[in-house]
């Protein structure tokens, strides 16, 4: 059963299990969904990487995330690569900070080629399309 993303940024036991579902799905997991989760995730990391402690909760995430390294290779340019990328991206951004761009877009780097991605969908589509922004 996949698990709705939770309305409540706040909610970090449930982006946990949503991260679980995605990592454990990643070669099936809907564009979509996994934008949604990502832009959830995104906004809270934005909200904590100017505090001094984030809250235990954050552990479990983490390790998640984390996760996603070893889930395999996929083909370049594959929404599972993409995915893999991304969440490589924001954890890079949680540890490093987010002082760099603004809070409405992810910049990353994929396949030597920089993408700005919208904060609040996390589409991955031009990537997919290898379209510029």
């Amino acid at each position: 059963m996949i698990p709705f993303v939770p309305n409540d940024k706040y909610d970090v036991a449930g982006l946990d299990a949503c991260w679980k579902y995605a990592r454990e799905n990643i070669s099936i997991v809907e564009t979509t969904y996994f934008g949604e989760l990502a832009a959830k995730t995104y906004d809270l990391f934005f909200e904590y990487a100017t505090k001094d402690e984030i809250p235990k909760t954050f552990v479990d995430l983490l390790c998640v995330l984390g996760q996603f390294e070893t889930v395999g290779e996929f083909e370049e340019y594959s929404a599972a690569d993409i995915i893999k990328a991304v969440v490589k991206v924001l954890l890079q951004k949680l540890t490093c900070g987010y002082h760099h761009g603004e809070r409405s877009e992810f910049i990353m780097v994929y396949c030597t080629d920089t993408y700005i991605l919208d904060a609040k969908t996390f589409d991955i589509t031009p990537i997919i399309k290898k379209t510029l922004k």
